[in-house]
């Protein structure tokens, strides 16, 4: 086909109304629980009410319906393309993929990687053309026999569990492999990138995309060396949560003690009987298909089951993260991004519970992404809040995990690593989230290096705890740090002290006072490096303070009471900061022990609808709030800049080749006037 026709054809798909992507936004769903679905029992479930509820997956097989139908032609016609004739080389392979994509190859850049690892592992190449790409193809041409009914998308603002055999599990991994799911359909449902094109191609070669070709190729290795029927019988589920945001913790009024918190040097991976946080990408995969190569990115290399997700879980908003259960590890790794190597297999002896799946469960729970010039906007009420009902959503108990309370979160650098949040606040704000969900923190060694080992972090709670420090007294501290610290610090400046720091500070300080029968002062200096200095000279400043600033003294009458009254009056005393903190924040409800209804109303946000956008409230995931007043306007986070990061390699491929993609019935080139 020529590049005129190209064109053309392009042209004529982007006019059809039922390919503009635009996909239905519905928070009344948030209400609804949709149970898990058996795709394994290659049934839907659920009530024929909910089901009217349901979108389905584009398969590759499938024409442009929902539900979808089979389409005999085009699976006619890819089998034709990638059994009529031996898959030998790169080149072949790569036409071979084009031609039922009517993708014009471009040499210069459009198989870099393939070929990048035939050159690099000549015996390892050899072995898959001959042996394990015959069966990705055998094994993706038996979608319709393994899956034979259709699979809902995990979309915005459901509590839905999808579960699949191994064997469905296997076979939908091909296709991806084979890049033989609809180009659009992603965009469609707002779901990643599927399709393993971008990651086989490469505008530059780059080493850690060729080593996770390695691992995921060992994948197919091993599984075609099992008893395939032995598959069926083992279960993965793939779960979405959504909160409602009225069943949201009241942060500044849960009274609970603090989790424990260990120190762990493995790996995230490697602790068995706990739940293993990664940290990604709001669209689930993050950058899996691109160059990049961190936490997500590889636990998804060394558990290549994982990619299945990216077919139908819709980007997770504000409320939302998943939890995966069931999959299994096949690779040893070392170094991450460009240090990423493939090490070699890993026998994984992690048991089969009685629910047929592997007893790992994975959190999938992505934190917000902040640039330099957003990066103190982690310490406002808005940001805390987000990451706090972010973190609690994947850590609470749910009917599909096997996990209790009581059981260890195996965490890590989340939210720092790639996302340039603040170390000491992303780990205190998960101490807090497993408190409140009833979780332990077990701290494990940071693959990617970057930041030391939080090992002051015991000591530091060991005197939270001695001083009878709780929940809710840890958030108000997260807020009068805000307020004390970080609201007088300029963009290029560090703070004067660390979280932590200050947190001991105003602990230390009153407890201090308390001791020696003294008066706490709101407008004491928290930067004071010797506690001993400001003990000898307060009862010299006292009536110099209450002359000056005509402040109300508060005796402490317990070490609760104490605490409670210092945070609340440093938060009381910013009214002169109004206009600097985030939009929603005002004098009334900056008073934490008075906050909870104003807390649950700042949720609104995320539940914005189109006509809100469209004013300037993009407020989902590193959204852009207006001042009413015009006076200021704050950059509230920005996971979206990231975002653009993933997607421009993504989209410097679309633009560099010229797509044509099925029409609405499905239609595809048959090759008869291929060029």
């Amino acid at each position: 086909m020529s590049l005129e026709k190209i064109n053309k054809l392009i042209k004529k798909i982007h006019t059809k109304s039922n390919l503009e992507y635009i996909y239905d936004d519905d928070p009344s769903l948030v209400n609804y629980d949709f149970g898990n679905i058996m795709i394994c029992n290659n049934e839907i479930n659920v009530s024929e009410g909910l089901k009217a509820h349901l979108h389905y997956v584009y398969l590759p097989y499938n024409k442009h319906e929902n539900p979808p139908k089979f389409d005999s032609s085009r699976y006619n016609f890819i089998k034709k393309t990638l059994t009529s004739s031996p898959i030998t080389d790169a080149k072949k392979f790569m036409i071979a993929l084009s031609k039922y994509n009517c993708i014009e190859i471009n040499e210069e850049y459009d198989y870099k990687n393939i070929q990048q690892y035939t050159d690099q592992f000549p015996e390892e190449a050899e072995i898959f053309f001959k042996e394990i790409l015959p069966f990705i193809i055998e094994q993706a041409l038996k979608l319709p026999e393994y899956i034979t009914t259709s699979i809902p998308v995990m979309r915005k603002y459901m509590n839905i569990a999808l579960t699949f055999n191994k064997l469905q599990v296997l076979s939908l991994l091909a296709n991806q492999f084979l890049c033989t799911f609809y180009e659009k359909t992603h965009e469609k449902y707002d779901t990643p990138q599927c399709s393993f094109f971008i990651l086989l191609s490469s505008t530059t070669v780059n080493d850690s995309s060729v080593e996770k070709l390695r691992c995921i190729i060992h994948y197919f290795d091993k599984m075609r060396k099992r008893d395939l029927e032995s598959l069926k019988s083992e279960l993965i589920t793939f779960q979405r949560i959504s909160m409602d945001r009225n069943a949201l913790p009241d942060w500044s009024n849960v009274k609970l003690d603090l989790c424990e918190f260990n120190i762990d040097d493995r790996k995230i991976e490697d602790c068995e009987n706990m739940l293993q946080l990664s940290c990604g990408n709001s669209h689930i995969g993050g950058s899996v298909l691109i160059n990049r190569c961190f936490i997500e990115e590889i636990r998804f290399a060394i558990c290549p089951e994982l990619f299945i997700s990216m077919i139908f879980t819709q980007k997770l908003y504000y409320l939302e993260s998943s939890i995966i259960k069931g999959i299994e590890r096949f690779s040893n790794y070392i170094g991450c991004d460009d240090g990423f190597k493939y090490n070699g297999d890993y026998d994984d002896q992690t048991p089969i519970d009685e629910s047929k799946k592997r007893a790992t469960e994975v959190a999938a729970i992505d934190p917000h992404y902040y640039s330099a010039s957003t990066y103190y906007d982690q310490y406002s009420k808005n940001e805390v809040l987000r990451e706090l009902n972010k973190l609690y959503s994947g850590f609470k108990e749910n009917n599909i995990s096997s996990l209790k309370k009581g059981s260890y979160v195996a965490t890590t650098h989340w939210g720092t690593i790639n996302y340039n949040g603040d170390i000491e606040l992303t780990s205190i704000l998960q101490i807090l989230a497993a408190s409140v969900a009833g979780r332990k923190i077990n701290y494990c060694k940071c693959i990617c290096g970057g930041y030391k080992q939080l090992h002051n972090m015991n000591e530091f709670l060991d005197s939270l705890k001695k001083h009878n420090i709780t929940t809710d007294k840890l958030y108000k501290f997260i807020r009068s740090y805000r307020h004390e610290v970080i609201i007088n610090v300029s963009k290029s400046e560090p703070p004067e002290c660390t979280l932590m720091e200050y947190i001991l500070n105003r602990i230390n300080h009153h407890y201090n006072h308390h001791n020696h029968h003294s008066h706490y002062h709101h407008n004491d200096n928290i930067n004071n490096k010797n506690n001993n200095e400001i003990n000898n000279s307060n009862n010299n400043q006292t009536n110099n303070d209450d002359n000056n600033t005509n402040k109300t003294e508060k005796k402490s009458t317990s070490d609760d009471n104490g605490i409670d009254n210092n945070i609340k009056g440093s938060e009381n005393e910013l009214g002169n900061y109004s206009n600097e903190d985030d939009n929603y924040y005002s004098d009334e409800d900056s008073k934490d022990s008075t906050c909870s209804s104003n807390e649950k109303d700042m949720y609104d946000t995320s539940y914005s609808n189109k006509e809100e956008e469209e004013n300037g409230y993009n407020t989902n995931d590193g959204y852009n709030a207006e001042e009413n007043d015009n006076k200021n306007k704050l950059v509230m986070g920005n996971e979206d800049d990231e975002n653009e990061k993933n997607k421009s390699d993504i989209n410097n491929y679309n633009n560099r080749n010229n797509i044509s993609r099925n029409n609405e019935d499905g239609e595809i080139n048959t090759g008869d006037n291929e060029k």
